[in-house]
C-alpha cells in the first residue's frame, strides 16, 4: 500500500501537467522507462519538464529557449515559482559563464560556475533546496554559502559582495553575529537592525512571516504568528521552534529582542 502513491503519482504526473504540450506515445512511453529507471537506481531524473528524484517526482524546471542562453524557471509542483536561473558571463577578465539563481521568496542569488559535468537539476534535489513545495531556508542559506556571489557586477544584487570585508561569511561559523556593545539600545532604519552604531541584521516581511538575517545575507530565523499576539519563532543554527507572546503593536522589537537575547543576531 505504501508504494501505490508513489506509483499513481509516476503514471498520471505527464497527463496532468503537461495537458498543454501534445507528446507522442513512444515519447511517453520513453519518459515512463526512464522514471522507473530512476526509481530503480535511485537516480535523480529530467524529463518533460519534471524533475524525479528516485522516480518521485520533486519540481518542475521549465526551459526558456533564447538568445544569446537559455533561461530556466524552478517551480514547486503546484506551480508556484521558486527560483529564476539564467546564464551569465562574469565581468572578471576570466569571461566565466555562471548561472545566477535567483531565489524569488528571498531575493537572493546564488551563482555556480557553468561548466561540463553541472547538472541543474542535480544541484536542487542534491542541496534538498524543495521540501513541501517551498524553499527550505535553512537549506537555501547553504547553497547561497556553497555558491557566493563572485561573478556579478557590483550593481547586480547578489548574495555577498565580496569586495566589502563585514560582508564576509566566516566559514567556520557562518551564523557568527556582529562584534559589538550589546548593552545598547537597538534600533530599525530601512530594513536593518542597528546596534552600537552597527548594522547587526536585516529584516524582511515575506507573505505572512517575517524573516531576519545577519548583515552578510545569512538567515537565522523565521517568525509566523500562530495567533494574536502568539509567535512561533523558528531559528536556523539549532533548526528549533520557539514560542514568543507579544504584548502590542511593536512586535518586531519584540522579536528582535528575543533573537538578541538568545544570540541569534
Amino acid at each position: 500500500m505504501k508504494h501505490l502513491l508513489p506509483a499513481i503519482l509516476i503514471f498520471l504526473w505527464p497527463a496532468g501537467l503537461f495537458s498543454q504540450k501534445k507528446y507522442f506515445k513512444w515519447e511517453i512511453k520513453k519518459h515512463h522507462a526512464r522514471v522507473r529507471e530512476s526509481r530503480n537506481k535511485g537516480t535523480i531524473l529530467l524529463s518533460l519538464d519534471t524533475i524525479f528524484n528516485k522516480g518521485i517526482p520533486y519540481a518542475i524546471l521549465k526551459e526558456k529557449k533564447q538568445m544569446p542562453y537559455n533561461s530556466y524557471g524552478l517551480y514547486s509542483l503546484n506551480n508556484n515559482k521558486l527560483i529564476l536561473i539564467q546564464t551569465r558571463i562574469s565581468v572578471n577578465s576570466d569571461q566565466t559563464p555562471y548561472y545566477a539563481f535567483m531565489f524569488v521568496g528571498s531575493d537572493k542569488t546564488a551563482e555556480a560556475e557553468k561548466h561540463y559535468g553541472f547538472s541543474i537539476e542535480n544541484e536542487i534535489v542534491k542541496s534538498d533546496l524543495v521540501i513541501n513545495n517551498q524553499i527550505d531556508p535553512f537549506n537555501e542559506t547553504m547553497f547561497l554559502v556553497k555558491f557566493p556571489g563572485k561573478f556579478s557586477d557590483p550593481s547586480i544584487k547578489t548574495y555577498i559582495n565580496e569586495h566589502d570585508e563585514g560582508q564576509k561569511v566566516n566559514t567556520d561559523n557562518i551564523y557568527e553575529t556582529v562584534k559589538r556593545n550589546r548593552e545598547s539600545e537597538f534600533f530599525f532604519k530601512e530594513g536593518k537592525i542597528i546596534q552600537d552604531y552597527k548594522i547587526i541584521g536585516r529584516y524582511k516581511t515575506i507573505d505572512t512571516a517575517i524573516r531576519f538575517y545577519l548583515p552578510n545575507g545569512i538567515q537565522v530565523a523565521e517568525a509566523k504568528e500562530k495567533g494574536t499576539g502568539l509567535w512561533q519563532v523558528f531559528t536556523l543554527k539549532d533548526r528549533k521552534n520557539g514560542d514568543l507572546k507579544t504584548s502590542g503593536n511593536n512586535f518586531t522589537k519584540e522579536l528582535v529582542g528575543y533573537l538578541l537575547d538568545n544570540d541569534y543576531l
